[in-house]
């Protein structure tokens, strides 16, 4: 009667998988790491436009 009973839970759970998968393809990955990568560049380029205008600028005065 237990192995009944594991015999349903199992195959209640197994049920459960079928479906699509909420996982992220390589290329999805790919594309994020993208976009991700590109945010970085540009914060870094544009902090380094800011202290060089920073700097341009208490030269002048």
């Amino acid at each position: 009667m237990r192995l009944i009973g594991a015999v349903t839970a199992l195959v209640a759970t197994l049920a459960t998988l079928e479906g699509e998968t909420n996982w992220l393809t390589s290329s999805e990955r790919a594309g994020r790491l993208g976009t991700a990568a590109g945010w970085w560049i540009g914060i870094g380029a544009a902090v380094i436009a800011v202290l060089a205008w920073r700097k341009r600028r208490a030269r002048s005065a």
